[in-house]
């Protein structure tokens, strides 16, 4: 049986990432999931701006009791090539 990617698991995963799929975001039109991640973030109440270079910047602070463990840092490109 073949599953689709917004079921597999950890489907908060996969369905975060599914519906980051449905957002056309072909090089140099990036406008529709860069509101995309800032409506994301702000729907979870993640701090998010675009900065200068047109990134996206997410910042969420450390849970409770968590403060002096190492940051983690995410990066990767918003494009895909459209087929």
């Amino acid at each position: 049986m073949e599953k689709l990617i917004k079921d597999l698991e950890p489907q908060i995963i996969w369905k975060n990432f599914y519906l980051l799929t449905q957002v056309p975001r072909p090089s140099g039109h990036l406008e529709k999931v860069q509101q995309f991640l800032l409506d994301w973030a702000k729907e979870r109440g993640i701090e998010a701006w675009k900065d200068d270079a047109e990134n996206i910047v997410m910042r969420k602070p450390a849970t409770s009791g968590k403060e002096n463990r190492p940051c983690a840092v995410l990066q990767a490109h918003m494009d895909m090539v459209p087929q």
